[in-house]
């Protein structure tokens, strides 16, 4: 689309010259440019001042800012959910839950047995120095 050779603070200035008595014909020739077009302008941009302009362009700049962080977060969910739905197909055993109240190493054995007592849980299938979850597996 052809850029404009007015800036949108000039097209507000123009807009707000009917109000000083003049004629949209007489403005349209000083300016050159068509009816058609004051007309259209009056339509997009209405009784705004330049300050109104300005903060809607502000807005308009937070608005798609936004509205890409969305899409971006999104498009994160969609790819975390096909590797969680992979997952779950491709290893069922690694998606069972860990009963442990605190962080441990359960791969590599390094991890001390979780206190399933204090939890609540039965202490079935637990091995001194392993975890719950490799005993299930």
């Amino acid at each position: 689309m052809k850029k404009s050779q007015f800036s949108e603070a000039k097209i507000v200035e123009i807009l707000a010259l009917p109000a000083q008595g003049q004629s949209i014909d007489e403005i349209c020739r000083t300016h050159n440019i068509s009816p058609a077009t004051f007309y259209n302008w009056r339509q997009k941009y209405g009784a705004m001042d330049t300050e109104e302009l300005r903060k809607l362009k502000t807005l308009q700049a937070e608005n798609a800012r936004l509205k890409k962080l969305l899409a971006d977060k999104s498009l994160d969910f969609d790819i975390f959910n096909d590797a969680y739905e992979l997952l779950k197909i491709c290893a069922p055993n690694r998606l069972r839950p860990h009963y442990a109240a605190s962080r441990h190493d359960c791969r590599n054995g390094r991890g001390a047995a979780p206190d399933l007592a204090s939890a609540g849980l039965p202490a079935s299938g637990a091995t001194a120095g392993h975890c719950v979850c490799q005993s299930q597996a």
